[in-house]
């Protein structure tokens, strides 16, 4: 087994607060039992604020490993070529930031056999420039496939919204399929009680193409979002009422 590191620093300065985060890339290169391991794994690094999130990413690329494991027992003796199937787990990951200092951490893990995707698994973390948490979707919705679903239509339907705003006294046709968003490369986290999405938006031009951020107030989701957020978010609803 063979590992490189490359540490890439980035810092952000909001107001009077500080967020910096460090992502080193471990890369792995190593000839396994029946695949090739080729991965760059980012790990996060800042004063272990981020142990959790790093453990997460971790334990889902040792999950694809040992699902590639069980395949190779149970499946791959049923090729007939005496050399076996060429299989191969890669992990990548990108990063983009925002003009609002947004961080998103998009991470891959790819299951090969013989040139093709059998299965890519895809985990979203998204740097929140308002408490310099990582946010996955996991930690927001009950149902995070269902939820990013919903914000999708609450999104696009705004769009057409604003649109028609825009174009006071005029006829303008736009369309629900005609919107369309980039949810993968999108990023969610939480500010106060609203759900931040950045993201980047297309087929609205010439008014909402680019890349965008929408401002969902949790009340109006509280059936997407997980217990715990929900439930911080009636105790602070409860704290803002005046009693005469």
């Amino acid at each position: 087994m063979s590992f490189k590191k490359n540490i890439v620093i980035i810092f952000f300065i909001f107001g009077f607060s500080s967020f910096a985060v460090g992502i080193s890339t471990l890369i792995i290169r190593e000839k396994r039992p029946g695949y090739d391991v080729d991965a760059k794994i980012p790990y996060l690094i800042r004063d272990g604020n981020f142990d959790r999130t790093n453990r997460e990413i971790l334990n889902r690329f040792n999950e694809m490993q040992i699902q590639i494991e069980e395949d190779y027992k149970k499946k791959f003796n049923e090729f007939t070529n005496s050399n076996g199937p060429k299989v191969i787990l890669k992990g990548e990951y990108t990063v983009r930031a925002s003009d609002s200092k947004m961080v998103l951490l998009i991470v891959k893990n790819r299951y090969f056999l013989n040139g093709y995707d059998v299965q890519v698994n895809t985990y979203n973390y998204t740097l929140s420039p308002s408490d310099g948490k990582f946010y996955s979707r996991e930690d927001i919705f009950i149902d995070p496939s269902y939820g990013v679903y919903q914000i999708k239509n609450l999104i696009k339907n705004e769009i057409r919204n604003r649109v028609r705003q825009t174009k006071t006294g005029e006829s303008v046709n736009i369309y629900l399929n005609d919107i369309s968003l980039d949810m993968d490369y999108g990023g969610f986290y939480l500010e106060k009680e609203d759900l931040i999405v950045e993201l980047e938006v297309k087929g609205a031009p010439p008014y909402y193409d680019g890349w965008k951020k929408f401002k969902i107030p949790l009340k109006k989701i509280k059936e997407l979002i997980k217990s715990d957020i929900r439930g911080k978010l009636e105790t602070s609803s409860s704290k803002n009422i005046n009693l005469n």
